[in-house]
């Protein structure tokens, strides 16, 4: 599950911060500076990751939330921090199907909004005694 959830967090960051050096005009300033979240929050199984697992994502530069840091709210929303009222993200990882030993696939994804979101299948492979993403297919997206 970490190494899904890493993969999507240093994607996000990547993306987002090449996006918002590329913006030539205030709009896209604007639509790129909103989208490249300071808040990732985290849900596995739809649950509160250990101290443990949010522990090992120190090195990225986000502020890293258990889900239930996220304000609850009902319907489509941005995701915000209950405590700071930054927006965020939310990068889950769920269901694993084995495929073999070394070989599984991780139904995973994100949500930012109504309009914000996927859901993704992770096929993560173990090679050399570490996990690693091989490959992902998105299944939806919103």
């Amino acid at each position: 599950m970490t190494v899904v959830i890493r993969h999507q967090m240093e994607g996000w960051v990547r993306e987002g911060d090449k996006n918002q050096a590329a913006a030539k005009d205030k709009i896209e300033r604007d639509v790129a500076a909103r989208l490249n979240f300071r808040v990732f929050f985290i849900s596995i199984n739809g649950k509160d990751p250990s101290d443990e697992l949010i522990n090992r994502f120190r090195d990225i530069p986000r502020s890293i939330r258990k889900i239930s840091s996220e304000r609850p709210r009902k319907g489509p929303h941005t995701p915000i921090d209950r405590t700071t009222g930054i927006p965020g993200i939310i990068f889950s990882a769920d269901a694993i199907r084995w495929q073999t030993k070394d070989l599984v696939e991780v139904e995973g994804g994100y949500y930012c909004g109504g309009l914000c979101a996927a859901g993704i299948t992770f096929k993560v492979e173990r090679q050399n005694g570490k996990w690693l993403v091989k490959g992902s297919r998105m299944n939806w997206i919103s």
